[in-house]
């Protein structure tokens, strides 16, 4: 296993409500995220809205 991604939060619970959160996302999102391309996460998270 190897880590690709983390965060620093202020607290366990926002550090489980943003796992939880990325938990839901689909794979095209999570590698989006991996590579830190903000702008392509926004246009996915905005395709995903508009269905």
């Amino acid at each position: 296993m190897k880590l690709v991604w983390s965060q620093s939060f202020g607290t366990r619970i926002e550090a489980l409500e943003a796992e939880r959160q990325i938990k839901g996302w689909g794979r095209a999102k999570k590698l989006v995220l991996i590579r830190e391309d903000w702008t392509l996460i926004s246009a996915l998270a905005r395709s995903k809205t508009e269905k």
